[in-house]
């Protein structure tokens, strides 16, 4: 009899280690959930959810188990991959054995996605949750004003979003840069409208100087505007934090650091090539700057640099180019200061969203004045730049959702004199969980370093930043419904 229980005993040991080594198998042969969007155009096979009810919303079981049922229907229909788009937690019906619980309902929404050729490894935005189903903290941003003569400015910023089925994308194949032919063909003194037509829609409209209108393209090319001719390019933004930056919608080309300037320097060059490739022996200035003039225009080359270890050297590689006319003065900053008012009006449209009452986008964005800035993300979808803190996702003309940030403009540049943290209502910059928590909703979930409230028409989400040991509030997101 004792042998009898020995041997079925180790049959059951080899059964379960089998088993579980075919249930590892089928596991790693399933689609991933991606942590970072590709940085190439990718095809969505399929938008879907999976959902479950539960006891315990934030458990590893529930969430895991909802994660492989994503998996298992990307299999089924093709995919490649996953991407998380959200996460919804909220209160289900009690349980009739238990009559003192809450259950609540839990699912993952995703995209089913066929890859593309991903080349851009090293400059990617982070989904909005990672393959653990946790919400990803970079997922929400976390990669000289001098004066002049006032010129009359014929370039309409109305940031109005553009009624379009597509984003013109004009596939280009020059890659040079030079004094002499600017930047891909567009030079120095071309028009607003040539511009256009040469490079598409542009990803960022910014309009924050008197007489000076920037545009982006991706994340690496801003051509700045003065009289509606082109008047500056620069390889680096200027003015955005690296929370906006990654906001912005890679363009491939623009992005990938394909640039070679007089068709043979290229990013991260070393010094001494370019120095005899422009047979000079200027020193860096100060900046790490090399300038080369020619005729009207001037070519300016910024280096990094590391230090080599054996010969404690400098060893300078480029970094990013700018180009703009020889006698450019960059206009003075020119924004009114209008937080204060924006984040009223905000407050007023949160309090109408918790009494059920609909919002008025028309009548909002009168409230709210100008926006600095557009961001386009889709052709019917755009991300306006209010302030330093407030930002506005609009689809098509209706107002989808609110972020409050913790800065959207480098802090050097000081666009605004009397900054303030942000608030909306009860919920401030800065407040720790201890001080907000009598405020949060009755349906709320916490995650690691944030907390999601739950409404019929809304739902907000804090996030808060313990980096210095002590968990106060950051950054806000408000979704509409």
């Amino acid at each position: 009899m004792a042998h009898l229980i020995i041997k079925i005993s180790i049959l059951i040991t080899i059964f379960l280690n089998s088993y579980g080594a075919l249930a590892k198998q089928i596991n790693n042969s399933l689609p991933p959930i991606l942590d970072f969007y590709p940085s190439c155009s990718y095809e969505v096979i399929e938008t879907t959810y999976s959902k479950k009810t539960a006891l315990h919303p934030t458990s590893r079981k529930t969430t895991d188990l909802l994660l492989k049922r994503l998996r298992l229907k990307a299999k089924t229909v093709g995919a490649d991959a996953i991407i998380l788009t959200d996460r919804k937690s909220k209160k289900s019906a009690k349980s009739r054995l238990m009559a003192f619980t809450t259950l609540f309902e839990v699912s993952y929404h995703a995209e089913l996605i066929k890859s593309c050729e991903d080349k851009l490894n090293y400059l990617k935005k982070a989904a909005a949750f990672n393959h653990l189903g946790e919400k990803s903290i970079a997922a929400k941003g976390k990669v000289l004003a001098s004066q002049g003569v006032a010129v009359k400015y014929s370039v309409k910023s109305n940031f109005k979003q553009p009624e379009k089925s597509k984003l013109l994308r004009p596939q280009l194949t020059d890659d040079v840069v030079s004094l002499s032919s600017g930047l891909y063909g567009i030079n120095i003194g071309n028009s607003y409208k040539e511009v256009l037509e040469a490079f598409g829609d542009p990803s960022i409209q910014l309009d924050l100087l008197k007489g000076e209108l920037i545009l982006g393209y991706g994340r690496r090319h801003w051509l700045y505007f003065q009289a509606d001719k082109l008047i500056k390019i620069k390889n680096r933004s200027e003015y955005l934090s690296q929370t906006m930056l990654n906001e912005i919608p890679l363009i491939e080309f623009f992005d990938d650091f394909s640039w070679r300037i007089n068709n043979k320097i290229s990013h991260g060059d070393s010094l001494k090539k370019i120095r005899e490739t422009f047979n000079t022996k200027t020193p860096l200035n100060a900046q790490h700057q090399l300038f080369i003039n020619e005729k009207n225009n001037t070519l300016v080359l910024n280096f990094v640099f590391v230090k080599n270890m054996e010969t404690l050297k400098r060893e300078y590689s480029l970094d990013d180019f700018e180009i703009y006319k020889s006698d450019y003065q960059t206009k003075e900053i020119d924004i009114k200061d209008l937080q204060e008012s924006q984040h009223w009006a905000i407050e007023g449209a949160y309090k109408r969203l918790q009494q059920e009452k609909a919002i008025d986008w028309k009548n909002l964005s009168q409230q709210l004045g100008k926006p600095v800035g557009q961001i386009t993300l889709t052709a019917d979808s755009s991300l306006f730049i209010y302030n330093q803190h407030l930002l506005i996702n609009i689809k098509k003309s209706e107002l989808n959702s609110v972020h409050f940030v913790r800065s959207a403009f480098l802090s050097d540049k000081q666009l605004y004199s009397n900054d303030k943290p942000w608030t909306l209502g009860h919920f401030k910059q800065n407040s720790s969980i201890k001080q907000l928590k009598q405020y949060f909703l009755e349906n709320n979930s916490e995650y690691e370093g944030e907390i999601e409230m739950l409404a019929d028409d809304f739902k907000l989400s804090l996030y808060f930043d313990d980096s210095e040991n002590s968990s106060s509030l950051d950054e806000a997101k408000l979704i509409i419904y």
